[in-house]
């Protein structure tokens, strides 16, 4: 009896190890290759923003009625809302300290027609609903009571955040009560064994939901990883690619403390959203080279990769410019990109053609 307790224990053992072995194995490298589908998009017009007073535009999402809604901050207004149609603009949420106000806002969200803001420096969000006359007005404040680079609303009773800790993900109801947590340090990421390192501040993480509200994924800005969560905190797919860089985290004295730093510094994907059943993520693909400034225009990308949920690879796009930030409108299969450079504008594009390829 003995000697078969102990060959169940060392089965036991041997299963946890290959458990184990295989979720580090098992973690998903992808490069261009991998996409089944390529294609390359042209511009069918655009939209000058400079009439819209929309000035220095550096995120954009669209909302179904037809809506681009922008976070700007060459205003004393952070949210500016695009009627698409008509070109009326509505300014929105001043910068300050006050109940309707925010210092900054880090991302927008949409559920079903509800808008959520993430004022991240005063911890809140902000909800935003439409009226029949086309007006969007706050409806609720919602305080999370916690510190977090960008809040997402996964439901209106269920949030998640890129939180300034060790983990990659938070979740918390509306009344801001922690819930539960996941994630952990990108796989390809050599980390230094300074406590300070946080993942979420050091790899620039940005977010996205699925429309609904099951998953969520993260692309970081500084690291060629993707990551794909459920809304229960399960972990979906590690996407290391298309580069696989190999990057080191080293803590260096500044001043009166201490500070992590990347090694090699390199600007990767730029910005996330859903569509549809896909993720669609921007690339650029750019290395820094030591003590050179990078050309703002050089570091942007020209390219989408679309994953499922899953973390497939689906189709590469090409565009015709680079871009800064980009919005899906899949109500007439239109890809919006915001370029801003000589002046801010919308350049849009058709994507009937590709998705239903």
């Amino acid at each position: 009896m003995k000697i078969i307790n102990k060959l169940l224990a060392l089965l036991a053992i041997c299963f946890v190890l290959l458990s184990c072995n295989q979720g580090i194995e098992g973690k998903v490298i992808f490069t261009e290759d991998s996409f089944p589908k390529s294609f390359n998009l042209y511009k069918i017009d655009s939209i000058s923003l400079i009439n819209a007073d929309v000035l220095d535009p550096i995120y954009m999402r669209y909302h179904p009625k037809g809506y681009l809604l922008f976070l700007d901050r060459g205003t004393e207004n952070l949210v500016k809302i695009l009627n698409i149609k008509s070109g009326a603009i509505q300014k929105m949420i001043k910068k300050g300290r006050g109940p309707e106000e925010c210092v900054h806002i880090s991302t927008i969200s949409v559920i079903n027609n509800s808008v959520y803001l993430h004022g991240s420096a005063l911890r809140k969000m902000l909800k935003l609903e439409i009226d029949s006359s086309g007006i969007f007005q706050i409806t609720k404040c919602l305080n999370l009571g916690v510190q977090a680079g960008r809040f997402v609303a996964l439901s209106n009773n269920l949030f998640a955040g890129t939180t300034y800790t060790k983990d990659r993900i938070g979740y918390y109801n509306n009344k801001g009560k922690f819930l539960y947590k996941t994630g952990g340090g990108p796989l390809n990421i050599d980390n230094c064994k300074d406590k300070s390192t946080l993942p979420n501040i050091l790899f620039q993480t940005k977010i996205t939901t699925s429309a609904n509200g099951k998953y969520i994924a993260l692309a970081n800005m500084l690291i060629d990883v993707l990551e794909i969560y459920s809304n229960k905190g399960d972990t979906i797919s590690i996407l290391r690619g298309p580069d696989g860089i190999k990057t080191k985290v080293t803590s260096k004295d500044v001043g009166v403390g201490r500070m992590s730093v990347l090694d090699p510094f390199f600007f990767a994907y730029r910005d996330i959203k859903s569509f549809s059943n896909e993720i669609w993520v921007s690339y650029s693909g750019i290395k820094l080279e030591k003590r050179k400034m990078p050309d703002y225009n050089k570091i942007l990308p020209n390219k989408i990769y679309c994953f499922s949920w899953q973390g497939e690879p689906i189709r590469k796009i090409e565009l015709e410019n680079k871009f800064s930030a980009f919005a899906i409108d899949y109500n007439n299969l239109k890809l919006y990109c915001l370029e801003k450079s000589p002046i801010p504008k919308i350049v849009i594009y058709d994507i009937k053609n590709i998705i239903n390829h």
